[in-house]
């Protein structure tokens, strides 16, 4: 069966050189989000495609017709040096119109400084971008060093690293503070349902509804709950970004389910995916 979305992605990699590294390290999706979204709604005009695209359409938006979709665009940043960070923003659909303005918001951001102590940060270089589906995203990347098929069913099973905190939403609106297979197959679903309805081709309603390979997996995770808060300045209020991490082990897992699980692997799961939570890698076992 075929259970890829027609879904495009356009995915950007900026390189940043912090001047208080430190300081920036702690929450640095959160903070450049904030501090980018009050840029944009400051601004104007120019940037309303910008802030519509993360944050739903400003007023004056809503007012001139521009979409206002519940998801679009996600942040990850990692620290690779003393200094040095990779910014990964993954912007769902076709957005390379929109890279120089990103580009642009990012230098002038960077000089004023960010955060309640305005650390500054220097944009280096351009920016590298590739546009593609969400199918060809994954033929691209290898996991252990190797390039899978579609479909392919591990012999021993995978094992799931979360490494940024997750948050799951069960049936009835409360948040998971702890790993739950069926839930993380719901919330993979359905978030993948949303992004293709929005930025794709809409999916039917009864896209992976029946998930009858789930009872054939066996499942360890050794998890733990990660607290996580920082106080926002703008908002004078604490924002909490906990979740759980850890490893899950996963084994019978049928092709379709690893399809799944890689999909999830590019665009998160859970709570708070705009700011890298949810965030996993995937190995064999």
């Amino acid at each position: 069966m075929d259970i890829w979305p027609e879904l495009y992605l356009t995915r950007v990699k900026f390189s940043l050189e912090v001047e208080r590294a430190d300081e920036f390290a702690r929450f640095p999706e959160a903070v450049l989000r904030g501090a980018l979204g009050y840029f944009w709604h400051d601004e104007g005009e120019r940037f309303a495609p910008l802030f519509g695209l993360f944050f739903g359409a400003s007023e004056k938006g809503v007012h001139d017709g521009i979409a206002t979709p519940p998801v679009g665009g996600m942040f990850d940043c990692k620290r690779v040096d003393d200094k040095i960070f990779e910014l990964d923003i993954t912007l769902f659909g076709n957005h390379e119109d929109k890279i120089s303005l990103l580009n642009e918001s990012l230098i002038i951001l960077g000089r004023e400084g960010v955060g309640a102590k305005h650390v500054r940060f220097y944009v280096k270089g351009l920016p590298h971008f590739k546009t593609s589906t969400l199918r060809e995203c994954l033929s691209a990347e290898s996991i252990d060093g190797q390039t899978l098929p579609e479909s392919y069913s591990p012999t021993h099973g995978v094992c799931l690293d979360i490494i940024k905190p997750m948050t799951l939403k069960a049936l009835g609106g409360r948040f998971l503070m702890e790993w739950d297979t069926v839930t993380f197959f719901r919330n993979l679903v359905q978030r993948l349902k949303l992004l293709s309805q929005f930025y794709g081709s809409p999916l039917s309603e009864n896209w992976c509804a029946n998930l009858e390979e789930l009872t054939q997996v066996r499942v360890a995770s050794a998890t733990h709950q990660e607290m996580r808060s920082r106080r926002s300045s703008r908002q004078q209020a604490n924002l909490d970004y906990s979740g759980f991490v850890g490893q899950v082990i996963i084994r019978n897992i049928s092709g379709h389910l690893f399809d799944l699980i890689r999909m999830g692997g590019i665009v998160g799961v859970g709570k708070n995916t705009v700011m890298g939570s949810g965030r996993y890698t995937i190995s064999l076992l």
